[in-house]
């Protein structure tokens, strides 16, 4: 009976290690289905366990100026997405910032994005930014035109540990949607505690073992 309770705490270990490595594979859409145009876009909105997500419009990419404490919605008309986010006021850029709990971190995987119908406001661009560091992006899309009446899908597949800023456009005709993302735990977190709990079991076997 000691000999397979030790046996169990090592199974136990492997499923806790193996179930946050898998935990990594969990991707959450962000999606502005059923919200109605110029409907201010809610701060928790499609926001995932051990995240934080902040919705706000600056003054620019590259900027830190918040010029509005949200994003607005938008029903139809960007492209073929079924809804889209924009910046607050024209000739803004709309920013979302994930911040990811300790010890965790964060992968955007892919986005849709689109201008909205009959608009000339080509080119756009979207860049991931660290939080804290404006300077060089993380992720940068480069300057792009976007075609009317479709919508253009990105893939950043970008991961990092620690608050990062997706700042997109320079104008409301321009929104995003789709928005797939993973928050997953460190590798550094899991192997500590994983090799902590195996490191119980063993210790445990080997006692009894002995005894």
């Amino acid at each position: 009976m000691e000999k397979n309770y030790s046996i169990l705490v090592l199974i136990f270990a492997f499923f806790i290690t193996f179930g946050l490595l898998e935990s990594a594979n969990t991707q959450t859409v962000i999606n502005f289905d059923g919200l109605g145009n110029h409907t201010p876009i809610p701060q928790d909105r499609n926001e995932a366990v051990n995240i934080d997500l902040t919705y706000n419009t600056v003054a620019g990419i590259g900027s830190t100026i918040e010029t509005y404490n949200y994003l607005s919605a938008w029903t139809t008309g960007y492209g073929d997405l079924s809804s889209a986010a924009f910046a607050t006021y024209s000739n803004k850029t709309g920013q979302i910032i994930f911040t990811p709990d300790p010890g965790h971190g964060v992968t955007i995987n892919s986005l849709d994005a689109a201008i909205y119908e009959q608009s000339s406001i080509n080119p756009q661009r979207i860049v991931i930014y660290d939080f804290n560091q404006l300077t060089m992006p993380l992720w940068d899309s480069g300057w792009m035109n976007f075609p009317l009446y479709t919508h253009t899908t990105l893939y950043p597949n970008l991961t990092h540990h620690g608050a990062i800023r997706l700042q997109f456009g320079t104008n409301w005709n321009f929104g995003i949607n789709n928005i797939s993302y993973a928050v997953s735990p460190e590798p550094s977190t899991v192997l500590l505690l994983g090799s902590s709990l195996v490191g119980l079991g063993l210790i445990s076997y080997f006692r009894r073992k002995r005894a």
